[in-house]
């Protein structure tokens, strides 16, 4: 003959992460002897994953840099299965960057000018997911590449000894956004 069981679990509230809940069955058919099965058992698994994008510096001046992050399921978790990473430009919405990745750091192409704030989402292999931030992680300004002053009617001048020697100087500077320089 054929047969199955079915049952369902729920754990004590007080149940730790990482306890165990073993099952074991003994099947009878009509007048034979029982048979046990092997034993089983289920973890209960009551941690949320928890995780972070690793700090960048707060100004870069190049546009291609490495985000990386990490996470952790707490002790006798059932471990992280995937990762989702958030950004943000200049302050606006975050928006999914990647998603479902196992991978722990990606390349960012970004633009100069900008700023990108970055935050993870961790999920673990039981399917509790971690609560999205409220706060960035990791925050970088990717800096305009810095060009030097072009002087203007600059000359050669003549100094005498001994005299008030005054001279005026004219610049402009395209990475200040006023282009306005002081010279100190």
């Amino acid at each position: 003959g054929e047969g199955f069981v079915a049952f369902s679990l729920q754990p004590k509230a007080s149940a730790e992460n990482g306890a165990r809940a073993d099952a074991k069955a003994t099947i009878v058919f009509d007048t034979q002897p029982p048979i046990d099965t092997p034993p089983i058992f289920n973890s209960i698994e009551t941690s949320i994953p928890e995780s972070a994008v690793s700090s960048l510096p707060p100004t870069i001046h190049t546009s291609t840099f490495d985000l990386s992050w990490t996470g952790s399921d707490g002790a006798g978790g059932s471990g992280i299965s995937t990762y989702d990473i958030y950004v943000s430009e200049n302050s606006g919405n975050f928006f999914l960057l990647v998603e479902g990745t196992t991978l722990n750091s990606i390349p960012v192409v970004g633009n100069y000018g900008t700023r990108y704030a970055f935050y993870s989402i961790a999920h673990d292999n039981a399917g509790n997911v971690e609560a999205a931030s409220l706060l960035p992680d990791a925050e970088v300004l990717i800096a305009s590449l810095n060009t030097p002053p072009t002087l203007l009617n600059f000359t050669n001048a003549q100094v005498v000894e001994k005299t008030v020697f005054t001279r005026q100087i004219e610049a402009t500077d395209t990475d200040v956004p006023t282009n306005i320089l002081a010279f100190v």
